[in-house]
């Protein structure tokens, strides 16, 4: 019996300082995590991710699943999760379903720009204790307001062609495959008589993929040395969103805008289809740099 009690006593002398490593090893932990971009394609874009645990927490434990939705879509989740418990290391690779980010964020416009990012986790620690996370996050910015069409006059015979100052867009839902964006176009015209522009239309690229067009149908005439303002219809294909994400991404999250513009314009006995100069922008992002900010307030 004495050998028995020593040895329990052992046991249980072990499991005390088990427990107590653990809790120090949790309530001392100072993560150092770092975020990269996998491997991208059209269907699917991978986030690697490094935490550096500073320790080992002797702890096995799994990931069961991960998933971040948005608007209700789940849209990103756990492909490759690698950690063990004499390891100080945790590597995981999530998965982004392109098609599906595009349908979230079609379905947070319909709400008219406002959302939540909720976030679901569940895993097992030494097997079989449960370990549940979830939080939910609003969101509320506009992606429209980065794109801002404009256009210098340019001399076409005795005329200068209105200037395009500036543009709105407005979200307006989803026709088929395509979405709808109500463009407005502020005009400035330098003449010295008014200007009817007769027809408005432009064809819209990203990283030199055509995504959409636009058109107007109706006259508008800008007054002399005045404004105006063009109602044009824009229609986003929405099937090309996930080859221009891919070439944003593996250009380092940097986009080209281009935008074609072409004027039909009215004055007196002239009558001209005129093609402006391609406006260019160029939208960069920093999701990345989003995403490593988070990983470094752990700490």
């Amino acid at each position: 019996m004495g050998l028995v009690k020593h040895v329990i006593i052992s046991i249980v002398l072990i499991l005390l300082i088990y427990i107590g490593y653990v809790g120090y090893a949790v309530m001392t932990l100072q993560p150092q995590g770092r975020a990269e971009w996998g491997y991208v394609d059209k269907n699917s874009t991978e986030v690697w991710i490094t935490l550096n645990l500073g320790k080992p927490l002797l702890v096995p434990f799994n990931v069961k699943s991960l998933s971040i939705k948005l608007e209700n879509i789940p849209f990103i989740k756990v492909e490759r999760f690698e950690y063990h418990a004499t390891d100080k290391f945790l590597k995981m690779a999530i998965a982004i379903d392109n098609k599906k980010m595009i349908q979230a964020l079609v379905a947070y416009l319909n709400n008219g720009n406002k959302g939540n990012i909720e976030i679901d986790f569940s895993g097992q620690a030494l097997g079989v204790i449960p370990i549940k996370y979830s939080a939910e996050e609003p969101i509320n910015v506009n992606p429209l307001e980065y794109i801002n069409l404009t256009a210098k006059s340019e001399e076409i015979g005795p005329f200068l062609t209105p200037a395009i100052i500036g543009s709105k867009n407005v979200w307006g839902g989803v026709e088929g495959n395509k979405a709808v964006i109500y463009t407005y176009l502020k005009m400035y015209n330098p003449n010295s008589v008014p200007i009817p522009v007769t027809g408005i239309s432009f064809k819209l690229y990203m990283n030199d993929i055509q995504v959409g067009e636009g058109k107007i149908a109706e006259t508008v005439i800008v007054p002399a040395k005045g404004y105006a303002t063009a109602k044009v219809k824009t229609e986003i294909n929405l099937d090309s969103l996930p080859e221009v994400w891919v070439k944003h991404i593996k250009q380092g999250e940097a986009s080209i805008v281009k935008a074609e513009i072409y004027l039909n314009i009215t004055a007196g006995q002239f009558k001209y289809t005129h093609k402006l100069r391609a406006v260019e922008k160029k939208i960069e992002t920093n999701i990345m740099g989003d995403i490593n900010d988070i990983l470094t307030s752990l700490r």
